[in-house]
């Protein structure tokens, strides 16, 4: 899209939008030693040059940062597009 201006060209400097995140997910009460896990198992695998050489070349970057870190980026994320829907004053049909 060649001629859609970014954010800072349409006058929103002020916003930082990392939109495009790639996580993994559980069921809700998961037993911690298996989220645990999991999460071991991730970070050892993005933390291998090739595996980050594949994710690179779908165009993500892989920062490997923690669940809780995750959680952090999602709950903000939510906040952002939310905050966003009620300054335009988006209403939604269904």
């Amino acid at each position: 899209m060649p001629d859609t201006p970014t954010l800072a060209e349409a006058g929103r400097a002020d916003v930082d939008l990392k939109a495009q995140w790639i996580g993994a997910f559980l069921i809700a009460g998961s037993p911690p030693p298996i989220a645990k896990k999991l999460e071991t198992a991730l970070r050892q695998a993005v933390a291998d040059a090739g595996v980050r050489e594949r994710i690179r070349g779908t165009t993500y970057f892989p920062e490997g940062g923690g669940a809780e870190e995750f959680r952090t980026r999602i709950d903000g994320d939510i906040q952002i597009f939310s905050n966003a829907v009620k300054a335009a004053n988006l209403k939604f049909e269904q």
